[in-house]
């Protein structure tokens, strides 16, 4: 009896200790996978979430529309929203913070997806000229962005306008004008009432060495047209085209004049020696002679100024004598530049030799002009485009002989 009661102890024994490995065993170590599967994938999502959270970038731009446009002449502050990271971004709020009334909470929630652009006018106002306000954008990730402060006068960027070719001795309107996003102000005008749709500003070209004018705004990111327009005694006739720009950063614009000055060819540009086609040097002794010929290079009315004008001396041809130039050694002399009716007075020396002693000689030059550059027109002149582009003349060199006669030789 105790035998078959010790082999029925162990059986029941084995039983419970199966029953007990299946029944609480074997389900921890299944809750042990289960727990150690659920840390992964949080681990996992935590580690994706901050990945998605360093990712994310929104470009944040500020700008203002014209009080124009408003019927109370406030400016409505409209808000560009760029998604520049590869993941989605939720904006659930907009925070506009002003030095006049405080940090203001905009409910507007936004959804971005990767590259999307979106500009909303938000529903505040800023009505005096000294506010300023930066808008901050918080994420459902925790990160946020930051706009740049702007204001009536505190406006971010500087668009600069350049006209080139501008006629001398008349006014110009240069004039800017915003679209329905943005804002402008001349900087002579910073400490007014503050930015509008459009602002202007007036040139006059006073000096014929500088045609070029250039007149410096204040913007908000927006469109805006520019256009320059030409005005005698201050009525405006003539203009150039609108050019459109969208400004986003520090721009610069060019524009050319409308009306260009109309140049005819040939131009007035003549030289002229100031000695006779014939001139005599006579010598007793001296066998060297520096002979000096003064000339005159005259730039006449209704022109352009011109600069870089080349002139050229040389010795065509000589007869029983030598003769070489003294000065400028090189034959060639540059004006720096020549305005309508200006004058320049030039100077030649010549070295005659004639150690033959014979009964005198002759030598002919001749002083051109070669080129020069028109400074309105940009343009490249040469010889055939001037009005007198040569003057030729020829000296004559005269010998006393031992009987106290002067004798020439001329051709």
């Amino acid at each position: 009896m105790r035998s078959r009661r010790s082999g029925i102890s162990a059986v029941v024994g084995t039983a419970i200790a199966l029953m007990i490995f299946f029944t609480v065993v074997i389900p921890m170590w299944i809750y042990m996978q289960n727990v150690q599967t659920l840390f992964m994938d949080e681990v996992s999502r935590r580690l994706r979430f901050e990945i998605e959270k360093v990712n994310e970038n929104v470009e944040v731009t500020t700008s203002l529309q014209p009080p124009e446009l408003n019927p109370f002449g406030y400016r409505s502050v409209v808000v560009t929203l760029r998604n520049k990271s590869p993941v989605e971004v939720v904006v659930p709020a907009i925070y506009v913070e002003s030095n006049r009334a405080g940090l203001q909470k905009i409910e507007n929630q936004f959804k971005l997806a990767p590259g999307e652009v979106i500009a909303n006018r938000t529903i505040y106002y800023i009505g005096e000229p000294d506010e300023v306000v930066i808008v901050r954008v918080p994420t459902l990730r925790g990160n946020s962005f930051v706009s740049n402060a702007i204001g009536p006068k505190n406006l971010p960027y500087m668009l600069i306008v350049q006209l080139n070719n501008a006629s001398f001795g008349y006014w110009y309107r240069i004039s800017v004008d915003a679209g329905p996003v943005g804002c402008v102000i001349h900087r002579s005008d910073l400490f007014t009432e503050g930015c509008r749709g459009r602002a202007e500003t007036w040139k006059f070209v006073s000096s014929p060495d500088d045609l070029n004018i250039i007149a410096a705004f204040n913007v908000a990111p927006g469109l805006y047209s520019v256009r320059a327009v030409r005005c005698e005694n201050r009525p405006c006739v003539d203009g150039s085209e609108p050019v459109s720009v969208s400004v986003n950063s520090h721009t610069v614009v060019e524009l050319v004049a409308g009306r260009r000055i109309e140049i005819r060819t040939p131009l007035p540009l003549r030289v002229t020696s100031l000695l006779q086609n014939y001139t005599f040097v006579a010598s007793n002794n001296t066998d060297t002679v520096m002979v000096t010929v003064p000339f005159l290079v005259t730039l006449g009315n209704n022109t352009e100024p011109l600069f870089n004008v080349d002139v050229s001396v040389e010795v065509l041809n000589a007869d029983n004598l030598t003769a070489t130039l003294s000065s400028p050694g090189s034959g060639q002399i540059r004006i720096k530049r020549l305005s309508p009716g200006e004058t320049y007075f030039g100077v030649v020396v010549f070295e005659v030799t004639d150690e033959r002693r014979y009964a005198g000689g002759y030598f002919v030059y001749r002083i051109s002009l070669v080129g020069a550059t028109g400074q309105v027109s940009l343009e490249n002149y040469s010889a055939p485009d001037f009005e007198s582009a040569e003057e030729v003349g020829t000296v004559v060199f005269c010998r006393t002989g031992s009987d106290d006669r002067v004798y020439c030789r001329s051709p």
